[in-house]
């Protein structure tokens, strides 16, 4: 099976997003975005943890694991994606984060002068 695009990841993601929030108030995108600081935040802890370890300064015994700490930090950059990806909505549902990351990839390649582009998503 192949992995899915980000256009498959959009729109399961936003399928159950709706679930999720069935028979309650609808989030705004100001809800959206609070999920997603607060998954950057916990990104941002377990890179912290990890760069404990990498410095020597300590922590917690029970952080001291590297390949741990690491997986966990993955888990939250997927969440990271997961919520970026429903905020995108929240501004233009009709676009995907293909289109979104390709318009504005090329647009910081031309300002710095790198040659760097990706396909444009339409």
């Amino acid at each position: 099976m192949a992995h899915p695009t980000f256009r498959e990841f959009s729109s399961i993601n936003r399928e159950r997003a709706a679930m999720w929030h069935q028979g309650g108030e609808p989030w705004s995108l100001a809800d959206w975005s609070n999920a997603l600081a607060g998954e950057v935040g916990e990104l941002a802890n377990f890179v912290k943890k990890i760069r404990r370890l990498e410095t020597g300064t300590g922590g917690r015994i029970s952080e001291q694991d590297r390949t741990v700490l690491t997986v966990s930090a993955l888990k939250e950059v997927a969440d990271v994606y997961l919520y970026l990806d429903l905020v995108a909505e929240q501004l233009d549902p009709q676009l995907t984060m293909d289109q979104i990351i390709s318009v504005k990839f090329n647009i910081t390649s031309s300002t710095f002068g790198f040659p760097h582009r990706l396909r444009e998503v339409s």
